[in-house]
């Protein structure tokens, strides 16, 4: 057999043009790997803006599975949390349950051995310090930093949901922030960590900033690329990511459902221009019938004739309210022809979008979609507690360095939220019943504050015993305490004290 030698083929047949055509890049179309296909443009309509993905997909191309993401990847995961809401629910749904009791304030006793006396307010009580000589200036540097610790602990739990790496950046004196991992590139080749952040400042900005020294604004100045590494006398950063050490960056894993978030756009900006082109409102006037049968078939004697269409058109033109008209029998009136029919908008076309966004976002997706089952709170706490081991070191490493702790702290959180409200009640019921479980800790469980609840209790004991009893009926008992209807002269129910049987 012949081999053809595509790079000297002649022209395509019927091309019209006379200009050589070359076969190569045809052959190459047809016989690209599936990791190319990826990477092929496609048309989007301007007016919905052009997303990244045609831009994302290109860090597909090649078969090398251990190259870290780039810039772009970051950067579609980060729109897609804004702009899915389903993506968006799942994410601050898990970002509610796995840092559940660390922020926050309670009301605690100067005196322990005296509940009812002073009280003090604790900031973040699933911040304690590891020492217990430390508790009370650990407590005292909560209080002071109280709105900065939030914010910090919130931007890290948020950066590590969405994309599933931090990078905490800061200085001596300044301010910790969490850079978008988009910004930067990260190598830790043999475990030393480089970082480089693109900061884009101008002179005038670097100049402004403040608590910023000559030679840390003469650094920045130098270049816009800031490389750092943890011998730097200026710049510190510590970076949080799920990825083994020496390979960079990991790859958030909301990557894996870029395809169905796309399809899921597609769909709607669908919806979105069919409702649009039905904005217009067609009034059409079918004239004339179709011959079907018999000797005039198919011909157009019963069509509609032009001079017919301009009287029907100079009738209805321009007019408004309620207009009489006199029509033959072949005179059709269509309000609204040519509007999509209720099957276009079907929302089983979003079966499979569906499917897929509750598969990833295992088991908070099938929470959200109304999926009843009892061990998905079960799942989701497993999941919490392997965030919160990653999330545990680092977050106490941060605490320490970059702002400023007075000593070592851990993080402590609170799995409470993981039970079934009303198992979750009878469980504390039963363990206040029994001994394990204080009355303190069954009111906060419950959604009630205990420092409240005791105030409210003292004014109920100063109140007279008719006012705070259960309502008794006198048929079938006293009041305990009361004498049974001794305040009505009446001797109560039953023997009287320290009387014996009679035989």
């Amino acid at each position: 057999m012949k081999k053809t030698n595509l790079a000297q083929a002649g022209p395509r047949p019927g091309n019209g043009t006379g200009e050589p055509v070359k076969l190569r890049a045809a052959a190459q179309r047809q016989l690209c790997s599936a990791w190319e296909l990826d990477s092929t443009p496609f048309a989007w309509d301007n007016r919905w803006g052009m997303p990244l993905e045609a831009a994302a997909a290109g860090a597909f191309s090649g078969d090398d599975v251990l190259r870290p993401p780039n810039a772009t990847i970051f950067a579609q995961a980060r729109r897609w949390y804004r702009l899915h809401s389903f993506l968006r629910n799942v994410v601050n749904l898990k970002m509610g349950l796995h840092n559940h009791g660390l922020l926050g304030l309670r009301r605690l006793p100067v005196n322990p051995k005296k509940p009812n006396g002073e009280t003090v307010v604790e900031w973040h009580p699933g911040i304690r310090a590891v020492a217990d000589k430390d508790v009370e200036r650990v407590k005292k540097w909560k209080e002071k930093n109280a709105e900065e610790i939030s914010r910090v602990v919130q931007d890290v739990w948020l950066s590590f949901l969405l994309l599933r790496n931090v990078v905490a950046l800061w200085m001596n004196g300044g301010r910790l922030m969490i850079t978008p991992p988009e910004n930067c590139k990260f190598m830790d080749k043999f475990g030393v960590e480089r970082l480089t952040i693109q900061h884009n400042l101008s002179d005038e900005e670097i100049e402004s900033l403040p608590g910023v020294s000559k030679k840390q604004k003469a650094a920045l100045k130098t270049s816009r690329k800031l490389v750092i590494t943890h011998d730097d006398e200026f710049f510190f950063f510590k970076v949080l990511k799920e990825e083994a050490v020496g390979m960079g960056f990991g790859w958030p894993d909301i990557a894996t459902i870029f395809h169905a978030c796309a399809l899921n756009e597609s769909l709607l900006v669908g919806d979105r221009q069919l409702a649009d082109a039905c904005r217009t409102v067609y009034e059409q006037h079918s004239l004339g019938h179709e011959i079907k049968s018999g000797l005039h078939a198919g011909s157009p004697v019963h069509f509609m004739s032009e001079i017919r269409a301009k009287a029907v058109e100079g009738q209805v033109k321009s007019k408004k309210g309620h207009i009489q008209m006199v029509t033959n029998f072949d005179h059709l009136i269509q309000i609204g022809a040519g509007r999509p029919k209720p099957e276009q908008y079907d929302t089983k076309r979003f079966a499979q979008v569906a499917e897929q966004l509750a598969d990833w976002g295992m088991p908070y997706g099938q929470m959200l979609t109304g999926v009843i089952n009892p061990y998905l709170m079960n799942l989701a706490r497993s999941l919490a507690i392997l965030d919160q081991h990653r999330m545990q070191p680092y977050l106490s490493a941060l605490m320490l360095d970059g702002l400023g702790a007075p000593a070592p702290v851990m993080m402590v959180w609170d799995h409470s939220c993981f039970w079934d409200a009303r198992m979750l009640l009878d469980m504390i019921k039963s363990g206040l019943q029994s001994g394990p479980v204080s009355g303190e800790t069954f009111l906060r469980t419950a959604g009630f504050h205990p420092d409240d609840e005791r105030e409210a209790k003292a004014r109920d004991a100063a109140l007279p015993t008719d006012l705070t009893l259960p309502v008794f009926d006198p048929n079938h008992g006293g009041q305990p305490g009361q004498g049974g209807l001794a305040s009505q002269g009446k001797a109560g129910p039953g023997k009287t004290a320290g009387r014996q049987d009679k035989s």
